[in-house]
């Protein structure tokens, strides 16, 4: 099986191949899922996804069989599957808003325990969090993220996002930093690390990511969260993202088709590292 993606990515409109792959998961919190069945309950999640796939022509099959794949040929046949959807896009013009609202519902806001940052180079979540808390919806807030693990080089986010945060009026104790997770499922691990740590837990999250990452961000906290934690998932204001992530744009660009299409693979291409982990333990 060829190895993809060998040349070292610039942003997150690129995947890792799988031995890049392998060393994200040496540089991650070791914790192990809790839960294995967020693909199983939640199928419609990719209804819009296999439509696409079957108008485009593309085998699909990986979907069903990702529990059996070896992991080099999942990530090669996924990403194979994600490039012919992108070329399917670019040439051919449609209404493609069930590919981002499936990713993309928001929880009813509700007061809770804390909001829950995921780490980012950009201000946008950020900036939502401190207006939810300014609101009133919760006492603390909690960011988490080094940075990406293909990008050490960039400042540590959850340093920057606190300054930030203390420049808006938030005080500096209401804030609480992980400043290690290179990836948004290592955003959670690490969170909950650091939360055995505290002994703290929290009963609920109001819990902050960009748009179409909504659905990613709420089955990160149910698989690894030790006991039920209630999420309430609120996306960044679309003004504040860029044009890639918007609900009306992510369809004139490579890099946002790109975006989009990934957040599918991930979802199953981290469950089946979640399974390898669980079986090699």
């Amino acid at each position: 099986m060829p190895e993809l993606n060998q040349s070292p990515r610039t942003s997150g409109a690129q995947l890792p191949g799988a031995q890049e792959l392998f060393d994200i998961l040496a540089a991650e919190s070791p914790r192990k899922a809790e839960r294995y069945d967020f693909l199983k309950n939640n199928t419609d999640l990719f209804m819009a996804y296999r439509e696409l796939g079957d108008m485009a022509g593309a085998d699909n099959t990986w979907i069903d069989d990702y529990q059996h794949l070896p992991i080099e040929q999942l990530v090669s046949e996924s990403t194979k599957y994600n490039d012919t959807l992108s070329e399917y896009i670019l040439s051919h013009k449609d209404d493609y808003s069930k590919l981002f609202d499936s990713l993309s519902q928001e929880d009813e806001l509700e007061n809770a325990d804390a909001i829950f940052v995921f780490g980012s180079q950009s201000n946008a979540r950020i900036k939502k969090a401190v207006q939810l808390y300014k609101d009133g919806y919760a006492p603390k807030l909690i960011i988490s993220g080094r940075g990406p693990y293909y990008a050490p080089h960039l400042p540590i986010e959850a340093e920057v996002l606190k300054r930030y945060a203390m420049e808006q009026g938030v005080p500096a104790d209401a804030i609480i930093t992980e400043d290690r997770a290179v990836t948004l499922p290592d955003n959670v691990k690490r969170t909950l690390d650091m939360f055995d740590d505290m002994d703290w837990h929290p009963e609920k999250l109001i819990i902050v990511a960009s748009t179409y990452v909504l659905a990613r961000a709420k089955m990160e906290w149910y698989k690894f969260s030790p006991y039920s934690i209630k999420t309430i998932a609120i996306s960044s204001d679309e003004q504040n993202l860029s044009e890639a992530l918007r609900r009306d744009e992510w369809t004139t660009s490579e890099a946002g088709i790109h975006m989009l299409l990934n957040e599918y693979q991930k979802m199953i291409v981290e469950h089946k590292v979640d399974l390898i982990r669980r079986d090699n333990a």
